[in-house]
């Protein structure tokens, strides 16, 4: 019993340890992601349109998320 009190004591000292360090005194620096990047969209074209229906199994009907 003692050794799963100690191994259960060691678990929450690390967790405490790693959970409440400091925060770094330089964070370190992240460019922010681009929002300006071209995105070209066309509509599907029919054969596309056709292509996926024939690839859509029989008989499934879309679940909650609509797929």
């Amino acid at each position: 019993m003692t050794e799963i009190h100690e191994q259960r004591n060691r678990r929450v000292e690390y967790f405490e340890e790693l959970l409440n360090r400091p925060a770094p005194l330089n964070p370190l620096d992240i460019e922010a992601a681009p929002t300006d990047i071209p995105i070209h969209i066309t509509l599907p074209t029919i054969e596309e349109i056709r292509m996926a229906i024939r690839q859509m199994k029989n008989g499934n009907l879309a679940g909650p998320d609509n797929v």
